[in-house]
């Protein structure tokens, strides 16, 4: 695994790049009348991964005491 340190706010860009691509090919798809390809499914997993980990290193954890 490797680590990146960026600020939230590239974080937040990179997420938002996402989301535009899949909208995009979520666009295409609708007009062509297609089933998403394995392009648009990887990218969800890829921006899935990306939230879950930001928010891992984000989200204080509490400690048990």
């Amino acid at each position: 695994m490797i680590l990146v340190s960026l600020p939230q706010e590239d974080w937040d860009l990179i997420v938002e790049a996402i989301d535009y691509r899949l909208y995009v090919l979520d666009q295409e798809n609708h007009f062509f009348q297609e089933e998403p390809g394995s392009p648009y499914h990887e990218l969800i997993e890829i921006r899935d991964y990306i939230l879950s980990v930001r928010l891992a290193f984000t989200t204080p954890v509490e400690s048990i005491e």
